[in-house]
């Protein structure tokens, strides 16, 4: 069962801007995700996408509950969260210098909660390998990109979790098609991830 990707608040901005001119990564990326294997969210989610787009811009709001109400954004209610164990989350935090951040937290409970495809879209370095953020821009940017970073492949590793920027995911998910694991009651694994 495809549960749908999650998208990182940080991305939200640029997102609202393409959705006004209909174009744009972020855009393609959406609109192939609600037509094909959904977006999933939580209510710390939507929180931390408000402190990034302002409930002022209506038109985006307006969207969104239109594709809640169309189960094309799902929206997994707190208390049916599989949050990440607490003393992984600890280890994962003192190992790989990820800050007790609330809403990165709420991001891999997000992901935790799915059963395919476990994908997180982020551009922010926190998923990636947080002590690189001290890094030159266009290391940064490399980490990201190659999803070389020791936090980004921890998750895949032991967490079955995949972070990747919007243009990664293209190459994963948009450019391979139409998605044939639709949100069902079928479990069957994400037949665009290698």
């Amino acid at each position: 069962m495809c549960d749908g990707i999650i998208v990182d608040g940080h991305l939200i901005p640029q997102l609202r801007l393409e959705m006004i001119s209909e174009k744009g990564l972020l855009y393609e990326i959406i609109s192939w995700a609600l037509l094909n294997c959904g977006i999933s969210t939580s209510e710390y989610i939507e929180d931390h996408w408000k402190t990034h787009c302002a409930e002022r811009y209506r038109e985006f709001w307006s969207w969104y509950d239109e594709q809640v109400l169309n189960r094309t954004i799902r929206v997994i209610p707190n208390e049916h969260l599989n949050k990440i164990n607490g003393t992984t989350f600890k280890k994962i935090s003192q190992n790989h210098k990820l800050p007790k951040d609330c809403f990165i937290k709420a991001y891999l409970d997000c992901v935790n909660s799915t059963s395919d495809p476990r994908y997180i879209l982020a551009d922010d370095m926190y998923f990636y390998d947080p002590p690189a953020k001290r890094l030159q821009s266009e290391k940064q940017i490399k980490i990201r990109e190659d999803r070389t970073g020791m936090l980004c492949r921890y998750f895949e590793k032991n967490l079955k979790i995949r972070v990747g920027t919007p243009s990664y995911c293209k190459n994963v998910f948009v450019a391979k098609g139409t998605c044939l694991n639709k949100p069902s009651s079928v479990q069957k694994p994400c037949i665009h991830l290698p």
